[in-house]
């Protein structure tokens, strides 16, 4: 049986790119390390994980391990703006990416408490997010993507959703792999019913 694990990097020097990339110039003369860091400036803020919440989060999102035997949240039902959302994991084809306009919870927990005792073989991006979900509307042809993982906050879930951001664009439209960018939105106070 193959296993698949689900790396996600944490700590500023982890990156979507390795080490010996970030002082790569890019076409335009700009180098990935600035470019990371101008995208690092502009992070929003917000309260750190409870334990409690950290627990529950990374407890989610061990379940959902791909090819787990366990793997019990294939689908799920969620809430966004109103609106009821059936979502199905994506489980095959490219990882796609994107830049998060803060730190991930799960990341910021980790570097600011140092507890990282229910993590083991996972490690957690600093600010990069994954594709993880395909959703449609419930009786309709439209949808989202939402990208992870996700994590519970404030009595309630939270995923990232992709958002139009000219950062890219400002910084002269480097060639580099991730030009997608993700900000959190509220999933609801469930995310298996």
């Amino acid at each position: 049986m193959i296993i698949l694990l689900i790396f996600i990097m944490c700590g500023e020097a982890d990156s979507s790119i390795n080490a010996e990339n970030t002082s790569t110039t890019l076409s335009n003369g700009l180098t990935l390390e600035a470019y990371e860091k101008g995208w690092k400036e502009k992070f929003e803020i917000f309260p750190i994980l409870t334990k409690n919440e950290f627990d529950k989060s990374i407890d989610f999102f061990q379940s959902y391990q791909v090819l787990s035997e366990n793997f019990p949240f294939s689908e799920l039902g969620i809430i966004v703006d109103s609106n009821n959302y059936v979502c199905e994991r994506k489980t095959t084809g490219t990882i796609i990416s994107a830049y998060a306009n803060e730190r991930h919870p799960l990341s910021l927990y980790i570097s600011e408490t140092g507890d990282d005792e229910n993590v083991s073989e996972i490690t957690i991006y600093e600010y990069i997010v994954t594709g993880d979900y395909n959703c449609s509307l419930e009786n309709s042809e439209e949808g989202l993507f939402l990208w992870g993982p996700l994590f519970f906050q404030e009595n309630q879930w939270w995923g990232f959703i992709e958002y139009e951001d000219d950062y890219w664009k400002q910084s002269g439209e480097p060639d580099i792999l991730i030009r997608s960018f993700a900000k959190r939105i509220s999933l609801g106070v469930s995310i298996n019913d």
